[in-house]
């Protein structure tokens, strides 16, 4: 009869370390394996471990472009509810904003707002739709906040676009 042997690296985290050798038993014991047996929980795994590259939580998804000719800031969004309980603490985030200005020689804004102005974005030069990111990433708010996003045109006589934004978290 056939065993199966793994051959874990000592670099491997603890928790997956576990799951592994709990796989490793039950093909070795294939008898009745359960449902509360293949149970993960919370926290089992920290995003780094799975090595997923990126995590994006949209913000605003338009089913239009939303356009403004407003040099003040206007909504672009609705509410979304930030809690920094439900996301890891270690990491990096961003802002991307889909953006685009009908003269080249014109800048769109777009900033993500909370208690306060989080990240401003800016485009100016091309009319094309384009996603921009934060060049750096941005500190979350700590507690409780509700986030939104608005947009504004450099100039009354310039339509601004708005295409959507999303927040990005880059897992360490």
């Amino acid at each position: 009869m056939r065993r199966l042997n793994l051959i874990i690296p000592k670099t491997v985290d603890e928790a997956i370390k576990k799951v592994l050798l709990e796989i490793q038993n039950w093909a070795n014991n294939i008898r009745n394996i359960t449902a509360d047996q293949l149970e993960l929980y919370r926290g089992d795994f920290y995003p780094g471990v799975i090595d997923w590259p990126e995590w994006h939580i949209p913000l605003a998804l338009p089913a239009d472009d939303y356009i403004s000719f407003d040099t003040a800031y206007s909504r672009c969004s609705g509410i979304y509810q930030w809690d920094p309980i439900k996301y890891p603490a270690v990491g990096k985030w961003y802002f991307e904003a889909s953006m685009a200005i009908a003269n080249a020689a014109h800048t769109v804004s777009v900033r993500l707002m909370g208690a306060s102005q989080i990240c401003v974005l800016t485009r100016t030069g091309s009319t094309d739709m384009q996603v921009i990111r934060s060049s750096s990433a941005i500190t979350m708010p700590s507690e409780l906040t509700n986030l939104y996003v608005e947009m504004k045109s450099s100039s009354t006589s310039v339509q601004a676009s708005f295409g959507g934004a999303r927040l990005v978290f880059v897992p360490d």
